[in-house]
C-alpha cells in the first residue's frame, strides 16, 4: 500500500510538472496601437493653468511616435514634452502639458498619439472635457485648488508685511542718518 501511494505521488508530480508553470499574463490589449488616458492635476492659483497628463501604453515598438493636442479657440496647450519619441512595446509613458484658458466656457481637449510609418499612420487618442467659469477656474474645482489659493493669499500677505517692515526699518535708519547729517557741527 505504501509503494502504491508513493508511485501515485510520483506520477502526480511528473504529470503536473508537464504543464508549463503559470506566470502573470501579459496585459490584454484593446487592438489599438496605444492605450491612451488623459487626466488633470491641481489648477495653478497663480497662472490659472491646468496641468494635463497624457499616459499611454504602447502595444507596438516604433521609432517615430508623435504626441499632439487638439484644442478649440479659448485654450492654449503649452507642451512640456518632446513632440516625437520612440517607444517600446509594453512600456508605459507619461508626459505633461499645461492648459491655459483665455475665456470662460466648456472645452474638449484631445490628446493624440500617432505612429508615423512609411505607408500608413496609426493614431490613438483620448478626450477630456473641462469647464471654466468667468474667473477661469475649473468647474468643478480641481482637488487642492482651494488650498493653493489660501497658500497664495498667505504668501502675498507675508510679502506685504515683509515689505512694510523693511520700509519701516529702512525709514527709521534713514531718518537717524539724516538727523545726524543735518545736525550742525559744534
Amino acid at each position: 500500500m505504501k509503494k502504491l501511494l508513493i508511485s501515485l505521488f510520483i506520477l502526480f508530480i511528473l504529470f503536473s510538472s508537464a504543464t508549463p508553470p503559470l506566470y502573470a499574463q501579459d496585459p490584454v490589449t484593446t487592438g489599438d496601437y496605444f492605450d491612451v488616458e488623459l487626466s488633470t492635476e491641481t489648477q495653478s492659483a497663480w497662472s490659472k493653468s491646468v496641468p494635463i497628463i497624457i499616459k499611454f501604453r504602447s502595444n507596438i515598438t516604433a521609432k517615430k511616435v508623435e504626441i499632439s493636442w487638439d484644442t478649440p479657440k479659448g485654450v492654449e496647450v503649452r507642451e512640456r514634452h518632446p513632440q516625437f519619441i520612440s517607444v517600446t512595446k509594453g512600456e508605459v509613458y507619461t508626459y505633461k502639458a499645461s492648459l491655459k484658458p483665455s475665456a470662460q466656457g466648456t472645452y474638449t481637449i484631445s490628446g493624440n498619439i500617432t505612429n508615423w510609418e512609411v505607408d500608413t499612420n496609426y493614431t490613438s487618442s483620448d478626450e477630456l472635457t473641462l469647464s471654466f467659469d468667468e474667473e477661469l477656474v475649473t468647474i468643478p474645482e480641481t482637488p487642492g485648488y482651494s488650498g493653493a489659493v489660501l497658500v497664495k493669499g498667505a504668501i502675498v500677505v507675508l510679502l506685504w508685511l515683509g515689505g512694510f517692515t523693511g520700509l519701516f526699518f529702512l525709514g527709521k535708519y534713514a531718518f537717524k542718518r539724516l538727523t545726524e547729517w543735518l545736525k550742525p557741527p559744534e
